[in-house]
């Protein structure tokens, strides 16, 4: 394996742990969000 193979496989890394950070922020948000409209619906009645 050469250094230009080595240099794309960390990039590639270092893109999938950024990938999964913001696929987790985005889940975090998300549930969230489902918290809030389940209050809502149990406000309301629902």
């Amino acid at each position: 394996m050469n250094m230009t193979e080595l240099a794309e496989l960390e990039e590639l890394r270092v893109m999938t742990k950024e990938q999964k950070e913001t696929i987790t922020k985005q889940k975090e948000v998300i549930e969230g969000l489902l918290d809030k409209n389940i209050e809502l619906l149990k406000l309301k009645g629902g």
